[in-house]
């Protein structure tokens, strides 16, 4: 047999990798924090690794992969040291010594990356990285007066004695900036050095673990409004662009000049001045904006045009939303609309009244959405459940109008309790016939004995694009004929079928129950369906009544 060359080999090798890129990755996802602590990005790092020290031939392709995504500049850090760029500080634990950060860079006048030996190994390993992880809050105080902001650390002085211009990581595509935010913290600006101007996508997520006194908000607001005004004007070919924070970083009036290419923004908040939103109009290529809005009064002299907007998602108050925003967006290309509401005022009958005065805003603005999503969360006080005294289908007759929906899904988050049967099912289905997709979630559960298997196909049945179905709750009956025989007239459309609780009613006492038979029964009948339970739980014999 005639041996592959090694070429060969290596680009085997590169694709067979490549499989856990997806595992890997810190900037595609909006959770940060869960995709970083991940097991399966812990474990894929964990066996590139392994595979880079098997044979010299696994161990390029592996370290490709593995340093395309890196959760912290720490590596390069220890790179920098191996090769002599920058001195190594070591961390002394309770057990050992373990390689820590770097101190500074090794002699500015003597690092010259055309001659020193290790540059061009280091320069190797950087070219891999396309999206990184920074935390640039290191010990010190963010409201001390002058702002707390260092300029001293290894990326600062690289980029400024040694590289200039040249960035650092020369292929990164993508970073995330983030942090906890607390007294005893000062800003590296050399953790912003990392960043370079051909960046697409720029994830900023801050949390804030206890309130801070309005003076010291104050000082620490001004410390990140001046860091990462530095930040934004380097990055200017940003596309998709995330704020996580509490406070307001972003200077709205010069978003539309500084960054014109952005066509995907998301923040947590605008803060309380309604003519922020003026500004987004400016962006020539926005076309995704999930925002909350905070204010609650606002004059506008003419509505919000954005002439290329197709996905929105926002959240606050039910008035803020309808009166302060909605009622002034203007947005002919929109096809996806999401929406997360507060609590309703006190007293659940008044829901119904509030449902169907704002939800008849939406159609009224946007006919032609084919995407609706409906978040009401509703906080819990002393009293237990909430009973809206309307159904799931009088709740949602005000979206009717929307014949063009193809994906609906509606949660009800907290205590509130909607009442729904088979005929709030009929309902949806003869209003929506195209659904493709429908979700429905309800925290506060109760059992519902009109909802079983026979109303799961009938809705199929009249939904024949129905993909995907997630409902709150089913009842499963444990008799002779189980299984019903419907599996020839539900459309092999369906893909996946999700009931969050089973209600598991036994025909007789003192019969063993097998945990399997209500998944393989649901399977059978649904056999195109990828079928997924929630918690089961076993109800009283069936009544012979």
């Amino acid at each position: 047999m005639v041996p592959h060359p090694l070429a060969e080999v290596q680009d085997v090798l590169y694709s067979i990798f490549s499989y856990l890129d997806s595992d890997l990755q810190v900037a595609d996802n909006d959770d940060v924090s869960s995709e970083l602590q991940s097991d399966a990005a812990r474990s894929a790092r964990h066996t590139l690794a392994l595979l880079a020290r098997v044979h010299r031939n696994f161990t390029w392709p592996a370290v490709t992969v593995l340093w395309k995504y890196l959760p912290s500049d720490r590596p390069l850090q220890i790179l920098a040291g191996v090769h002599g760029i920058a001195q190594l500080l070591s961390t002394h634990t309770g057990e050992g010594c373990e390689t820590g950060s770097c101190s500074s860079i090794c002699g500015t006048g003597a690092l010259k990356p055309e001659t020193h030996m290790g540059w061009k190994r280091f320069q190797e390993y950087a070219s891999l990285v396309r999206q990184i992880v920074v935390d640039p809050l290191v010990h010190g105080n963010l409201s001390i007066s002058p702002p707390g902001l260092l300029n001293d650390s290894i990326w600062h002085q690289l980029t400024t004695s040694v590289l200039g211009c040249t960035p650092i990581l020369p292929r990164l595509e993508a970073v995330v900036i983030k942090g906890a935010v607390d007294d005893d913290r000062s800003f590296d600006m050399g953790a912003l050095s990392l960043t370079n101007p051909g960046i697409h996508k720029l994830i900023i997520d801050f949390t804030y673990p206890q309130p801070l006194p309005t003076v010291r908000r104050q000082r620490i607001q001004e410390v990140l409004q001046s860091a990462f005004a530095v930040c934004f004007s380097s990055t200017p070919n940003v596309e998709k662009l995330t704020i996580r924070s509490v406070l307001p970083l972003l200077d709205w009036k010069s978003l539309p000049i500084s960054h014109v290419r952005l066509c995907q923004l998301k923040v947590n908040t605008l803060t309380s001045d309604p003519t922020d939103l003026l500004h987004l109009i400016s962006l020539p290529n926005l076309e995704e904006l999930s925002c909350r809005v905070a204010f609650q009064t606002a004059v506008y002299l003419e509505p919000f045009r954005f002439r290329k907007l197709h996905t929105l998602f926002v959240s606050g108050s039910w008035h803020s939303i309808r009166d302060n925003f909605l009622a002034h967006v203007d947005a002919p290309q929109l096809r996806a609309l999401s929406i997360q509401t507060g609590k309703f005022p006190r007293g659940a009958e008044q829901m119904p009244q509030w449902s169907s005065q704002y939800l008849r805003t939406v159609p009224a603005a946007f006919p032609s959405i084919t995407d609706f999503s409906w978040l009401c969360s509703q906080m819990k006080w002393v009293g237990g459940a909430v009973d809206t005294r309307a159904t799931l289908a009088e709740l949602l007759e005000p979206l009717a109008p929307l014949r063009m929906l193809r994906r609906f899904s509606v949660r009800f988050s907290g205590p509130t309790v909607v009442p729904y049967s088979s005929s709030d099912f009929e309902w949806i289905a003869d209003t929506w016939p195209d659904l493709e997709a429908f979700t429905f979630v309800l925290d506060a559960i109760i059992a519902t004995r009109d909802i079983n298997i026979e109303t799961v196909a009938s809705f199929a049945r009249r939904c024949a694009r129905l993909r995907s179905l997630r409902i709150p709750q089913m009842i499963f009956k444990s008799t002779s004929d189980t299984i019903v025989d419907i599996h020839s007239q539900i459309p092999p459309t369906l893909r996946d079928l999700v009931i969050d609780n089973l209600f598991w009613q036994m025909e007789h006492e003192g019969v063993d129950m097998d945990e399997k038979e209500p998944l393989a029964t649901l399977s059978l009948s649904f056999p195109s369906a990828n079928v997924s339970l929630g918690r089961i739980t076993h109800l009283p014999q069936l009544s012979t009544t």
